[in-house]
């Protein structure tokens, strides 16, 4: 079997390690400079037709002239930079993470499925669209960034303060989230499109204490044990189940493929709440749904940090449903512990950020998304998500609320643990089918957005 041209591509991206990292100084600037020139080189047709601006090293921004220039423009968002992949699991690799290894089915590495694969979909679109002859009727802005791994803010930020400085206005922007996946919901049959219109908060929250010491017991176990007795309260009190807006939509829209009567549940989620977060919450579907989630790293001891002063630490790992904030989960922490000398701090190096609502997110947006997804995957159920993920599309919200995220490609559950995790690949079925869907999304979305 021949390789698709595609998955070449998106292979030599793969073999280069653009890896993120919180420390700039550990950034390996050379290899996402390597990037960018590969790009000039893989896509010949557009680096000549669209406008192509550098703000930033971790920045990269393409225009796709419009024909109407009064017409509000569209955006397609992707990021070329990936996880770090941790030494001790290198050896558990099929083929190594940064090798682009390639056979008869899959392009293995860290990056094909988060997010390389956006970034050559999307250039391969406009090469082939440009080789058609299709000119937009709006303009088109092709986002990329280098840094969404850690927050997105010398990448998307950078491109977002520069086209609100200019006045631009945006109809609609389309970023990665959700897939189409098997066995999302077990009440389900069938592959579920799961198109992003929120996201959860995030924040990495470092717990320590230091004590000062006079007592019998040695100041390691007096810190230690505080930290323990922190940690138990704060599990055994998980955050309440709720339904947020986007889980309500979702479960409005999946009840046309679940067996009666819990369709009558899932048509009418508000009024049953009580019964479906019972259900939810048992394990029927991902607990990030319906909760604010909370990942504990166990306690360990800390440097020594002067003659009588022995540090203990913990951390938690939170994504915020919408309705809670950072502000309210520090608070509750605090309230649960009820301990003062235990501290609360952002994780070093980490930005947090709170849940993106879907205020302004219009019928016409989603129905795009709708009408590309039914066309590249017919098999496939379409519903709106909540993203259990923070993307760059959050630096944008200044530029409009209309803001879908989807990465179009089918994926088992078990492929979904991949992203970040060992054996990180992607078929060249699904590399060829995102083409197809950014081929259709752009000449929709360049003509039709309201």
């Amino acid at each position: 079997m021949s390789i698709p041209e595609a998955s070449i591509k998106l292979a030599r991206l793969v073999a280069i390690p653009t890896v993120s990292d919180t420390d700039a100084d550990r950034v390996d600037l050379a290899c996402h400079r390597a990037l960018q020139a590969q790009l000039e080189r893989e896509f010949p047709r557009a680096h000549a037709l669209l406008e192509r601006e550098q703000p930033d090293d971790f920045a990269l921004l393409y225009t796709w002239r419009g024909s109407d220039p009064s017409l509000p423009a569209v955006a397609f968002l992707a990021h070329w930079d990936v996880v770090a992949v941790d030494a001790a699991t290198e050896r558990d690799w099929t083929h190594p993470p940064f090798s682009g290894f390639t056979d008869d089915r899959f392009i293995w590495g860290r990056g094909t499925l988060d997010d390389k694969i956006s970034v050559v979909a999307l250039l391969e679109a406009v090469e082939r669209l440009a080789a058609q002859g299709f000119s937009p009727q709006r303009t088109l802005y092709l986002c990329f960034g280098g840094d969404e791994e850690v927050s997105g803010i010398r990448g998307a930020g950078t491109i977002a303060r520069m086209l609100t400085g200019r006045g631009t206005q945006l109809a609609a922007l389309f970023d990665e989230g959700g897939v189409v996946l098997d066995g999302f919901l077990p009440v389900v049959r069938g592959p579920v499109a799961l198109v992003g219109i929120a996201e959860k908060g995030h924040l990495n929250i470092r717990l320590s204490t230091i004590h000062d010491a006079e007592d019998e017991l040695s100041p390691e176990e007096i810190a230690q044990g505080r930290i323990n007795r922190a940690i138990d309260r704060i599990e055994r009190s998980p955050f309440p189940s709720r339904l947020t807006y986007p889980v309500r939509e979702l479960l409005r829209a999946v009840a046309p493929g679940v067996p009666w009567p819990a369709r009558l549940l899932y048509r009418m989620p508000r009024l049953f709440s009580p019964i479906l977060l019972r259900t939810l919450a048992a394990g029927t579907a991902p607990a990030h749904l319906v909760r604010t989630t909370q990942g504990i790293t166990l306690p360990r001891d800390g440097d020594m940090r002067g003659e009588h002063r022995h540090p203990a630490t913990a951390d938690i790992t939170v994504r915020t449903l919408p309705g809670d904030s950072i502000d309210s989960v520090i608070h509750r922490f605090t309230r649960l512990v009820a301990d003062r000398s235990v501290r609360f701090e952002p994780v070093p190096g980490d930005v947090p950020g709170e849940p993106v609502f879907p205020h302004a997110l219009s019928a016409r947006q989603f129905a795009l998304v709708t009408e590309a997804v039914h066309a590249v995957f017919p098999e496939s159920l379409c519903t709106p998500y909540l993203l259990n993920a923070s993307t760059d599309s959050k630096h944008y919200l200044g530029l409009t609320g209309n803001i879908v995220r989807f990465t179009p490609i089918r994926l088992s559950m078990s492929d979904l643990r991949r992203v970040h995790g060992i054996d990180e690949r992607v078929s060249h079925e699904n590399l060829a089918r995102a083409v197809e869907f950014y081929i259709t999304l752009m000449q929709t979305a360049a003509q039709s957005v309201s």
